[in-house]
């Protein structure tokens, strides 16, 4: 089973709730990926999570989309 998780962030470092995230999906077992998106998240890298403990438990996938998309919608009745 393979898991995403969407990452929290300030553009610089990843969320402490997005760590504790990423552990919990671990332990469920199978393949984990960690999306970070937005403006400006080239700050954010592998290495922060080889400095977090949970990175030790299983290899992580982690997919950076650096770019930002602007649509407004109307919704009309």
């Amino acid at each position: 089973m393979a898991i995403l998780v969407v990452a929290e962030h300030d553009n610089a470092h990843l969320r402490a709730a997005t760590l504790n995230t990423i552990t919990a999906a671990q332990r469920l077992g199978g393949d984990v990926h960690v999306l970070v998106a937005g403006a400006g998240v080239g700050g954010i890298s592998i290495r922060q999570l080889h400095m977090s403990p949970c990175f030790h438990l299983e290899p992580i996938n982690l997919i950076i989309f650096e770019g930002s998309y602007n649509r407004s919608w109307e919704i009309s009745s």
